[in-house]
């Protein structure tokens, strides 16, 4: 409820309000001062007003426009990086599925993971010139697992991002590439090097490995990755 202050301040804005009124459409006591024919209150004040009002509409257009494309432009960045985190944790997952399995090792039992490509780095030298090897799934999970993660590297370069933001996805990713994959890739290398039938297999693994490290020496300078 409106006390009775409040009463009389708006009473006296009323009084006011319809006073002004009846006092500019009045005889004046001035002639300089007739407003009461000429309408001149609203053609100066409108004359004034008009292209400030304009102008101040159009610089609040401006700033409307600015603050929505920076939350359309952050909003973008979000999913940006909340698609290539998602990406990092489907990567985790093919590294988890990597099997390797031989009747003629451990009565065929299927090894996953880390385990898998121990056992086969064990197995190879002695399938080294053995063409049916080659048809061992193993060759394409892991070559499947390397090329999702050379996928998701290029991703993260390309993608709309602060520095900050890819650099702190390279480094979960650098992370898993150091503790994962890199020791048992360059023991991958040196053990396909010499044998002509895996020569397609060694490019592979060494090109991934030299893309990788490159692309990690970029955004870490002092990790020393290639040696």
């Amino acid at each position: 409820m409106l006390s009775g202050k409040n009463i009389l301040i708006f009473s006296g804005l009323l009084l006011i309000i319809f006073a002004s009124l009846y006092g500019f459409t009045r005889a004046a006591f001035w002639n300089s001062w007739d407003f009461s024919e000429t309408g001149q209150i609203g053609d100066t004040i409108g004359g004034i007003t008009a292209p400030i009002i304009n102008i101040i509409g159009s610089i609040l257009i401006y700033i409307s426009f600015l603050s929505q494309n920076k939350a359309n432009k952050l909003q973008s960045q979000q999913n940006a990086f909340s698609f290539l985190y998602t990406s990092f944790n489907n990567l985790k997952e093919d590294y988890q599925n990597v099997t390797f399995t031989s009747p003629q090792v451990n009565k065929g039992k299927v090894f996953k993971s880390r385990r898998a490509i121990s056992i086969f780095l064990q197995v190879l030298p002695h399938r080294a010139h053995k063409e049916a090897f080659l048809n061992n799934s193993f060759f394409y999970e892991y070559l499947f697992l390397i090329g999702n993660l050379l996928i998701l590297i290029d991703n993260i370069e390309e993608a709309l991002l602060e520095h900050n933001d890819k650099k702190q996805l390279f480094r979960i990713l650098l992370f898993f590439y150091t503790t994962r994959l890199k020791a048992q890739n360059i023991e991958m290398i040196k053990a396909t090097s010499d044998i002509p039938l895996y020569a397609d297999f060694h490019k592979e693994i060494s090109n991934f490995r030299n893309k990788a490290e490159m692309t990690f020496s970029e955004y870490f300078p002092d990790a020393k990755l290639i040696k």
